[in-house]
């Protein structure tokens, strides 16, 4: 799991560092790094401004009926004003090259099924950082079954 060391990580994109979360006073300019491998991506984990118009959570997943190889990281962020409220969302779908979860269907997947997520995660993060990540192909059931999770998330 990627922790214990400052990285500053990318908005909007997804990068091996993970996804700048939103916390702490309104304009605070404070944030801190989830990484994909950590427990607010595995939980899907939901971070806010003390005043709760900015809010950031992620996900790394294994989606229902993808491959048992290939998972999804996602971000999604709300900003509000007085005016109203803005969403931005970026996903990836990636393939690791190997079978890390037990079953395509999520409901028959094992007992285990967040230390596969987590593990998915990890290979991704490791793949990612060696710039050997797969991105699942556009003709792929995975990719359609990603980005329809992303669209949705």
């Amino acid at each position: 799991m990627t922790t214990g060391v400052t990285i500053p990580c990318p908005d909007g994109d997804i990068g091996w560092e993970g996804v700048p979360m939103t916390a702490g006073p309104p304009n605070s300019g404070y944030y801190y790094c989830a990484a994909w491998d950590s427990e607010h991506a595995i939980l899907g984990i939901q971070e806010c401004t003390d005043d709760g118009k900015t809010c950031t959570k992620l996900s790394a997943r294994h989606m229902h009926k993808m491959t048992k190889s290939a998972g999804v990281l996602m971000m999604k962020r709300m900003k509000c004003d007085e005016v109203g409220c803005s969403v931005f969302k970026a996903g990836k779908c990636f393939d690791v090259g190997e079978d890390v979860f037990s079953h395509e269907m999520n409901g028959a997947n094992s007992a285990n099924f967040d230390n596969e997520n987590r593990q998915w995660a990890s290979l991704v993060v490791s793949q990612l950082k060696a710039g050997t990540a797969t991105v699942c192909g556009t003709a792929t059931k995975d990719h359609q079954i990603a980005t329809a999770g992303i669209l949705s998330y």
